[in-house]
């Protein structure tokens, strides 16, 4: 291992790190950036809610809409 390899190494590690505490922090929802009420009144959210909503009716078959 040179130090090119360590120097990108430990940067990558640096950005995982960043990565995983943004994650523990704000959890999959990133809504507190950009919507002033939380997740429950973001736009964006509820979209992912309704598309997981289809997804789940999709894998139970045609009879499931």
């Amino acid at each position: 291992m040179n130090l090119a390899t360590a120097i990108v190494s430990a940067i990558v590690v640096a950005c995982v790190c960043l990565a995983v505490r943004s994650f523990r922090k704000k959890g999959m929802c990133g809504c507190k950036e950009h919507c002033s009420g939380g997740c429950s009144s973001c736009a964006s959210c509820a979209a992912a809610d309704r598309m997981v909503t289809d997804m789940d009716k999709a894998a139970k078959g045609p009879e499931a809409f």
